[in-house]
């Protein structure tokens, strides 16, 4: 027998541990698999996440490389002959003209890079998809440099389009449709991500693409006394611009989507923390009996701080394995998503690779292990330092947390105050909004087991009459044991507040759309050109004529929808004629704003232009114009949700005098009263039909139908992500309230030895668990509408300068409240079924 204070052999202990872990099989296995789903989200994120960067900086480098600074212009483009006297005038050797487009091969979208051999050898840039040594391709070469008819392609990419070298293929352009020859093929190393390119000579590229005789830019690589010299030089029309701003403009504001993925990814492992360190806790008291003996027997604090770390260290890392495993395949399907996403608000990502980073397995692999460890420290804590005598009695602890209940709460409302006034400046950080959400979810938790003492309280006060006996007992169990309910409670709330408040943001970002297109799509139908080979023709003249006789058509308006630069980088310009009180859903509007907007005297910027680049009405924007930069005033800011890049519209009266008219490709048409907009597109398509060019003809109210399914397939990887939190809450409260009801087996038997059937200790079983998930679901409400509110007003607005309307879907809270009740629910019916078949003479013999 071992004196008290004389350490205990450590395998004894380790033998216990494992006694216990497999007589809690079920137990211990659905918090391996909570910790598995939480790292397994953060680690598919961030693969995901990690692809769609590195598609980013690919996209962008293809077409830069490693240049400093570009030389634009506005839609007439960069004469051939202003690259010959940059270099002979001003002397500077590190320059190279860059042409590109896109292009279709066999109903393939590819991208058309032009390039100057001779000054791409003088720039010696690196870009990934490019072969390194330009010389260094596989064919003839020569046959590319001042031809156009002939480019070069990746090897694989023209092995998977079935062209060989020197073979001819078709390519259609915004010219028309041209027969080419591929001239060579080059290889690129297996470790870089490569797009869908084919590289021509400038000339090729100009011939292609119907822009003889100009340049897209000049890309240059310039030192700090080059820069000064060569904007003096630079004629009016043209602008110098640092390469890199540009890319960081894009790239800042596709890093918000980014953060809000992982974060949600990260609230979701939150919530898996708290749930092993329920677990955990619960562990200890299932225990507290046989760990008071070994107290008794001389085992110090300190071995049983170790046993239930290392115990936790084991699962973690266990868990922790599986969930990268899990993580990389997800990550695999997300990708796809993700970029699709990005695609849709920010750029095109020709490369959708998944690429796998060692670092973001590691990362994972050390987050659950440490998170494990952090979520076991307060338990193992406190069974190391608790006397046996307290650790052998459970009504020490039930009447030792009652006390601290109310401290737990006070502590609560001052994290959830300080998180409010975290969010309080209009234009904070994102990680400020971040750490202001944790805050507030904290603070929450930490209030939850006193906000259900006192409804249990209302409850047992309100129900004495109809509650019947099981019912009285169900309660009192709960509120006795607040250590364990408390947190059960608090880990089912804080998941499904999360459901709630992705809900609720994803539905208010939905309603405030259709609110805004519903504005923002004038007119009743849309005709646009859809052939490469018509771009730059535009609309038939003779066309435009046939519809204006149509007796069901009582206007047209003609549109332009461009790419523009500017001092914040490129945006999006629209053009129209219509009046802008009839397009736009404004935010703010100055004095005469209308008025002055349709006779082409400023201009309105889109709200996440003017948030992000901190703009108000009365600013001006520079923009570069036909003509040179110009300064416009902001005459009013607009709703507008179909860029993160930013837009700007300006009116056809100001865009006339300072662009070049470009042919027209978009109308939108009203229709005369009473007419049927499905009947009219019928007639326009039959119209069509006798054109050689392809057209979309389509009534607005599709196009808004066409939206919103855009809309939903864009948010499809956040409702992934909020079913991916609903099974981490799932599994882990499961294994929580299953423990909760186990380890009351002995107090069942004593029930059952005193008369109560079968039935009804399953029904107190049954009416406990539902009481407990009906709490938490009815709890998760406040907290998931805070959660809303912040996403909404705070997250959203930093992350992409989006102000939306609130919208309250019923569907989402009741949702919510179901989801609590069932998994409660669900992790009763063991426990029921345990107690139904329990013998209370075997119960009860150990007492």
């Amino acid at each position: 027998m071992n004196l008290p204070g004389k350490p205990v052999n450590t395998s004894l202990l380790w033998r216990s541990a494992w006694r216990y872990a497999m007589q809690h099989r079920w137990q211990s296995s659905l918090n391996i698999l909570g910790i598995t789903i939480g790292v397994m989200m953060v680690v598919a994120v961030d693969l995901a996440n990690n692809s769609a960067r590195q598609a980013f900086t690919s996209s962008i480098e293809i077409l830069n490389g490693n240049i400093t600074h570009q030389i634009v212009a506005g839609s007439d483009g960069i004469p051939d002959a202003l690259f010959t006297r940059l270099k002979t005038e001003l002397g500077i050797r590190r320059a190279a003209p860059t042409i590109s487009g896109r292009l279709q091969v066999n109903d393939r979208e590819m991208t058309l890079v032009g390039i100057d051999v001779i000054s791409e050898m003088t720039m010696a840039r690196q870009r990934p998809g490019v072969p390194q040594n330009i010389l260094g391709i596989n064919g003839n070469l020569v046959s590319l440099v001042g031809t156009d008819d002939a480019v070069v392609i990746e090897e694989s990419l023209a092995s998977s389009l079935g062209i060989q070298v020197g073979g001819t293929f078709d390519v259609e352009t915004s010219a028309g449709i041209h027969s080419i020859s591929l001239a060579a093929t080059f290889n690129i190393p297996e470790d870089q991500i490569s797009g869908d390119i084919i590289l021509g000579d400038i000339a090729t590229a100009q011939s292609l693409l119907g822009r003889k005789g100009t340049l897209d830019s000049i890309d240059l690589v310039l030192s700090e006394t080059e820069i000064s010299p060569l904007q003096n030089w630079l004629p009016s029309n043209l602008a110098l611009v640092n390469a890199q701003s540009r890319t960081e403009n894009v790239e800042q504001m596709s890093n918000a989507f980014y953060i809000n993925l992982l974060a949600m990814s990260l609230l979701s492992l939150l919530v898996a923390g708290l749930l092993i360190y329920n677990t955990v806790t619960l562990s200890v008291i299932q225990r507290q009996q046989t760990l008071a003996i070994f107290r008794a027997q001389g085992v110090t604090g300190k071995q049983l701080f170790s046993l239930v770390m290392l115990e936790n260290a084991c699962a973690g890392l266990l868990a922790s394995l599986l969930g990268v495993v899990a993580g990389f395949i997800l990550g695999s399907y997300l990708v796809v998503m993700v970029t699709g996403t990005v695609d849709a608000l920010y750029y095109d990502l020709s490369v959708s690779g998944f690429m796998v980073e060692p670092w973001v397995l590691g990362k994972g692999l050390a987050l659950g292990v440490i998170l494990s460890l952090l979520s076991a420290v307060l338990p193992a804590w406190y069974a190391a330092t608790c006397k046996p005598v307290t650790l052998h009695h459970q009504a020490a602890q039930g009447s030792d947390w009652q006390q601290k209940v109310p401290w737990l709460a006070a502590g609560g409302a001052a994290l959830m105050g300080a998180g409010w006034l975290m969010l309080l400046p209009e234009y904070g950080s994102l990680v400020i909004g971040f750490v202001s959400l944790t805050l507030i979810v904290f603070g929450f938790c930490l209030l939850v087991p006193f906000l259900l003492i006192q409804g249990l309280r209302f409850i047992q006060a309100a129900g004495t009459g109809f509650l019947g006996l099981s019912g009285m007992l169900a309660l009192r169990n709960t509120r006795s044991a607040i250590n364990r309910t408390g947190l059960a409670v608090a880990a089912l709330c804080v998941a499904v507040s999360v459901t709630v408040g992705v809900g609720v943001m994803v539905g208010s970002f939905r309603g405030t759309v259709i609110v805004w297109l519903e504005q923002s799509l004038p007119g009743d139908i849309q005709l646009t050109v859809l052939s490469e080979s018509a771009m730059s023709e535009g609309l038939p003249g003779d066309l435009l004529s046939d519809i204006a006789n149509m007796d069901t058509i009582s206007a047209i308006h003609f549109s332009v929808l461009d790419q523009v630069e500017t001092e914040f980088g490129p945006v999006v310009l629209g053009v129209n004629d219509i009046p802008g009180e009839d397009k736009f859903l404004m935010k703010e509007i100055g004095e005469d704003g209308f008025s002055n907007f349709n006779l082409g005297q400023g201009v309105f910027i889109s709200e996440p232009l003017g948030y992000l680049q901190q703009l108000t009405v009365n600013d001006t924007i520079s923009v570069l114009t036909d003509t040179g930069m110009m300064d416009f005033p902001v005459l009013g800011i607009f709703y507008d949700y179909t860029s993160g890049t930013g837009m700007v519209h300006m009116h056809a009266s100001g865009y006339d005098r300072h662009w070049n008219l470009e042919p027209y490709t978009r109308v939108t048409l009203d229709i005369t009263p009473g007419s049927n907009a499905d009947l009219v597109v019928s007639e326009l398509e039959v119209l069509l039909s006798s054109y050689e060019s392809n057209f979309n003809v389509v009534a607005n109210s599709q196009l808004r139908e066409l939206t919103l399914q855009i809309f939903d397939r864009t948010f499809a990887i956040t409702n992934v992500l909020r079913l991916l939190a609903i099974l981490v809450a799932f599994v882990g409260v499961v294994s929580t309230l299953m423990a909760l009801q186990l380890e009351k087996a002995r107090e069942f038997a004593i029930l059952r030895s005193t008369g109560m059937t079968t039935v009804q200790t399953s029904g107190l079983i049954m009416k406990q668990t539902i009481l407990l998930g009906l709490c938490a679901g009815i709890l998760a409400i406040p907290l998931g509408l805070m959660m809303s509110d912040i996403l909404i007003d705070v997250i959203n607005r930093r992350s992409f300068g989006w102000t939306m309307q609130h919208f309250l879907p019923e569907s989402v809270l009741l949702e919510g409240i179901m989801l609590a009740v069932i998994a409660a629910v669900l992790a009763g019916i063991y426990p029921a079924w345990r107690v139904a078949r329990i013998r209370p003479a075997m119960a009860l013999r150990e007492e």
